[in-house]
């Protein structure tokens, strides 16, 4: 199985244009309860499957969200059944190429637990990139 990404965040060809969508029906990842039967470790294991997949289309679209925490993956059921996620909230993240819209968050350091042990040394999500966020996710995955 291969499961179905839905991004709340999604990009145009071009790269350049952002339109947000309506995260799939379902709960944030950290109000799942903790799997009672294989099949639900097996679901899980899918949607964590799906999030990695889908931080990784973020990131080849040059975007890094910088606050991965339980509260901002969202997961959920297409109609076929295949598991469904967004990332959501991305007030803080950094898109490639551009600006930052969050420039406080570049000085800023609050001891984030999900944050990669470097981001916390630096007390600065400036430093934040694709490798700090896999790690991150990894955190949320395995709470």
């Amino acid at each position: 199985l291969v499961p179905i990404v839905e991004s709340s965040f999604p990009w145009g060809e071009d790269g350049a244009k952002v339109v947000p969508v309506r995260p799939p029906d379902g709960v944030a990842w950290g109000a799942l309860a903790l799997p009672t039967s294989e099949d639900e470790a097996r679901e899980r294991v899918l949607m964590a499957a799906a999030a990695f997949d889908g931080l990784a289309r973020l990131h080849a679209a040059g975007v890094v969200h910088r606050r991965i925490d339980p509260g901002n993956l969202v997961v959920g059921k297409r109609s076929d059944g295949t598991p469904a996620v967004a990332f959501t909230d991305f007030l803080f993240a950094r898109i490639e190429g551009t600006e930052t819209i969050a420039a406080k968050l570049d000085a800023q350091g609050f001891g984030d637990p999900y944050a990669a042990p470097a981001i916390n040394r630096m007390e600065s999500y400036a430093f934040a990139d694709a490798s700090s966020e896999v790690y991150s996710l990894a955190l949320v995955t395995l709470e």
